[in-house]
């Protein structure tokens, strides 16, 4: 299935302009001495060093002392407070004793942990993310 010269020749006319901008881009590319692949390499560092710098800011969000904080006491109080719904809700008495149980349980346990029944987590930093000396202190 070959073209005649005619066919190309009409082909060429019709689409002259489109062909030399092609022609003018491939040739200044080649002055710039920079291919395709140059440039995809070039553009695949840059996505990348993009993609570690926003996980490396992220990672730094999460893991900073006073988000940290806050997470903790969101969890401690989302279990108080599973605990209370449980208790005031209708239902049979094994769910609020089970409710109840896992609350004592639970503060026995972060007791035992930090060996402070009730008390202040201190968290001084460096004046950046890192925490530089962490204290507890009893209330």
């Amino acid at each position: 299935m070959g073209y005649s010269d005619e066919e190309i020749e009409a082909f060429i006319k019709e689409n002259r302009e489109l062909i030399e901008k092609l022609m003018d881009r491939k040739e200044s590319e080649s002055c710039r001495g920079e291919s395709g692949e140059t440039r995809t390499g070039r553009k695949i560092h840059e996505e990348r060093e993009k993609a570690e710098s926003m996980f490396r800011d992220t990672y730094y969000a999460f893991t900073d002392p006073e988000v940290q904080k806050y997470f903790m006491r969101m969890g401690m109080d989302l279990m108080m407070g599973m605990s209370a719904l449980i208790q005031r809700i209708p239902g049979p008495d094994f769910m609020k004793n089970t409710a109840a149980d896992m609350e004592t349980s639970w503060k026995e346990a972060a007791s035992s942990t930090c060996g402070v029944k009730k008390g202040k987590i201190n968290i001084d930093t460096d004046g950046g993310n890192r925490p530089e000396k962490i204290t507890l202190s009893e209330e």
